[in-house]
């Protein structure tokens, strides 16, 4: 791949990520190689999922008269396995025990302070994780040798387990 023509304002080489949807939009600012361009690419799309999550939280409130409800949940069944509902579509949480406005929260305030507590996301939560090493499908839930909280995604290289929730 060679450089792109330089920017006719600056003279300068700058790389810039298009969408692919059909549109060929310009997704963030052009940067001065392909990683910088990427960063701000992924920064703008981060940015309007916030957006949206925005929206949505205030059309639950204001559009449906509903009470805002916490990113994330955690509630206990009646066999004492944690549940940790996370964006999803539950109206009640069974045994609701704390809310978090992040995973990884939840799992050092509430889910690590049990080490011997089985856990599992809700069935309504989403599946699908990015993370450093790839995005993937959420495959089971269990605990290390320390008792900490894992995560074991399936994602193009294979297996990972994460011992820290992914964000």
């Amino acid at each position: 791949m060679g450089l792109p023509p330089p920017n006719p304002a600056t003279g300068a080489d700058e790389f810039i990520v298009r969408d692919v949807n059909g549109h060929r939009h310009i997704l963030g600012t052009p940067g001065p190689d392909q990683d910088t361009a990427i960063r701000n690419a992924l920064s703008t799309l981060a940015g309007r999922r916030r957006d949206h999550a925005r929206r949505v939280e205030h059309n639950r409130t204001h559009v449906l008269g509903l009470d805002p409800v916490p990113p994330v949940r955690l509630g206990h069944t009646a066999t004492g396995t944690c549940v940790v509902h996370v964006r999803c579509s539950c109206p009640r949480v069974e045994g609701l025990a704390a809310h978090y406005e992040h995973v990884t929260l939840a799992a050092a305030d509430w889910l690590d302070e049990t080490p011997t507590t089985p856990w599992k996301f809700c069935p309504n939560s989403p599946t699908r994780f990015t993370t450093q090493s790839g995005s993937g499908r959420l495959t089971s839930t269990l605990r290390n040798d320390k008792g900490m909280a894992v995560v074991e995604l399936q994602h193009s290289e294979g297996t990972a387990r994460l011992s820290t929730l992914p964000r």
